[in-house]
């Protein structure tokens, strides 16, 4: 939120942000197969895709081991680069 955002703005966003990670939306997000960012929502039991599909390989906690790693030094600037010599000149 930059400073163009009101106060107002700001508070409506944060509590918009709060209604979406309560318990009850986060359940209704998880039958279309999204994975709940609330903690205290359980990715498995009735009406879990995540069940429905673990035969195919889908996994309900996916190991932090196996988490993506934040890219080196190296591709941030050459993604940087790319962006400045063809978006930013448009």
């Amino acid at each position: 939120m930059g400073p163009e955002t009101s106060a107002a703005e700001k508070n409506a966003a944060l509590e918009f942000k709060d209604y979406l990670l309560t318990e009850e939306l986060q359940a209704q997000a998880l039958a279309y197969g999204l994975r709940p960012a609330n903690p205290d929502v359980p990715v498995s039991g009735a009406d879990s895709l995540f069940d429905e599909w673990a035969s195919q390989g889908v996994v309900g906690v996916v190991p932090r081991t196996t988490a993506m790693r934040s890219p080196d030094r190296d591709v941030l600037q050459a993604l940087l680069r790319w962006f400045d010599l063809n978006v930013a000149g448009r």
